[in-house]
């Protein structure tokens, strides 16, 4: 089969050091072109997943500093809003205390939808155009990041089968090549005196 092209025309028949040496050969070399083609195959597997993950804290960096922005447009003009309702209160009675009047309390937009909500309650920043560019980039990056997120752990799946597959399962062990984690949202251990009210 394979090893009969390496014999010379002239010859009249196949020399094999045992009877079947030519069938175990080519069976052996199958062998080791299909380790082959799965070892590159899980290498291959492997980088997709790394690059998924790379682009998913490209697009949470570029979310993060989407919703700086918003932070901080949320701030000035709850300042503002603050600023507002003091002078009302001082014009309207000098006997009430400011904290009895003023309900407006800083908060920290998280979320696409939270910005938007917002955004509803202050009609004159909605007729900005780029206030609104802004929350439709932050929607688009949320949508980005959660695509990104599935596409990871598909891969991350797709890595693993393949991971635990025969004859791949042997040669990994050797290797000690390990299961890729799957995506998790971190985790929010830290809550501040601001997030629980205190």
């Amino acid at each position: 089969m394979i090893l009969s092209f390496a014999t010379p025309e002239s010859s009249s028949g196949i020399y094999e050091p045992f009877p079947g040496f030519t069938v175990i050969a080519g069976i052996l070399t199958s062998f080791i072109l299909h380790i082959i083609m799965k070892y590159n195959q899980l290498r291959q597997a492997e980088q997709a997943a790394k690059a998924s993950k790379s682009h998913i804290v490209v697009i949470e960096e570029r979310n993060q500093a989407l919703m700086e922005k918003a932070n901080r447009l949320v701030e000035k003009h709850q300042n503002l809003e603050k600023e507002t309702i003091l002078d009302i209160n001082k014009s309207v009675s000098k006997i009430r205390t400011v904290e009895e009047k003023t309900v407006m309390k800083s908060t920290k937009i998280e979320s696409s939808q939270e910005f938007g909500q917002f955004l509803r309650q202050m009609p004159e920043l909605m007729a900005n155009k780029h206030i609104e560019r802004l929350l439709n980039e932050i929607f688009e990056t949320e949508n980005n990041l959660a695509q990104w997120k599935i596409s990871y752990n598909q891969q991350v799946e797709y890595f693993n089968t393949l991971l635990h597959q025969f004859p791949i399962s042997i040669i990994a062990k050797i290797i000690r090549l390990k299961d890729l984690e799957f995506y998790k949202e971190h985790s929010l251990t830290d809550f501040t005196d601001e997030m629980l009210g205190l």
